[in-house]
């Protein structure tokens, strides 16, 4: 599978997919998410996350700011993480064995 479609499975079971990223809570589960598989080697790109996440029936608007956020944590300005631990620790090697 590829590393995309687990992220945006993992931010999709994680978020109200409703308001897309626009609680804080969310926003900062999906980058600390992104940031560390990134820093891990993954290579995500962000159009493929789009469209991932439109077939998990986000709104258009919604897998837009999803990919935006993707777009700046592969250019290395990633958005400040607020609320920081989202996830557990071995959480990333469970995300990381699927791919």
């Amino acid at each position: 599978m590829g590393i995309e479609k687990v992220l945006v499975d993992q931010i999709t079971s994680r978020i109200n997919v409703s308001e897309g990223l626009l609680a804080g809570l969310d926003e900062s589960a999906a980058v600390e998410l992104l940031v560390e598989m990134f820093a891990r080697g993954h290579w995500i790109n962000s159009e493929t996350i789009f469209s991932e996440a439109i077939k998990y029936e986000w709104t258009r608007k919604h897998a837009r700011q999803l990919a935006d956020v993707t777009q700046k944590v592969v250019l290395g300005k990633a958005p400040h993480i607020t609320h920081k631990n989202c996830w557990r620790r071995h959480f990333f090697d469970i995300v990381e064995a699927q791919v």
